[in-house]
């Protein structure tokens, strides 16, 4: 099992809500005037993309695009857990022709994100050429906030609040509160 070169790797379809509200950051907050909900609506975003790194996993619903330069020897991990589906492998063949490859002849395990060649097959030969395998593929927790892990959507809050403060004190340090980061390392993907 080996991480192929990630050459590129694309958001295609971005999910449209974040994990957590401002509505909820606020109440969670206590904070109950309307005057700082475009810092929060920031802040949030600013957040969920730090924790999305971190743990190296999408959030909200979104589908991906990952172009890689050749198969691996044996199956190739996603790099954004976790998958709900992979919508498509294709790749340019010896011949230079552009071919998806057949559902029946891949694996894929959503548990891990690794797609694999099915029982009795192997992954085609592509052309010698920069980036011939496209996979697509959809990842996330599901298409509603609530889908998430709590803890992952408490630490969103706790990392935007403690930002917020931080701003509020005019305090330049931007440190993830050592408590959120806590409760986030159970679902961190460890790179292989």
């Amino acid at each position: 099992m080996s991480r192929p070169q990630t050459l590129g790797l694309t958001q295609t379809t971005a999910p449209t809500i974040e994990p957590v509200t401002t509505a909820e950051l606020k109440s969670w907050l206590g904070y109950g005037g309307t005057d700082q909900d475009s810092v929060f609506d920031s802040l949030i975003v600013a957040a969920r993309e730090w924790v999305e790194t971190f743990l190296r996993r999408q959030l909200i619903t979104a589908t991906w695009t990952l172009n890689i330069d050749r198969f691996p020897l044996g199956d190739i991990d996603l790099p954004r857990l976790p998958v709900q589906s992979v919508s498509s492998i294709s790749y340019v063949d010896t011949e230079g022709s552009s071919t998806t490859l057949s559902t029946s002849k891949y694996d894929v395990s959503t548990d891990s994100g690794r797609v694999a060649p099915a029982y009795n097959e192997s992954w085609p030969s592509t052309r010698n050429e920069l980036e011939p395998i496209t996979i697509t593929y959809v990842a996330g927790y599901g298409d509603d906030g609530h889908d998430i892990p709590e803890s992952i959507r408490q630490s969103i809050m706790m990392i935007a609040v403690g930002w917020w403060h931080a701003m509020q004190c005019g305090g330049s340090s931007m440190d993830v509160n050592p408590a959120a980061r806590a409760m986030l390392s159970p679902y961190r993907v460890l790179s292989t």
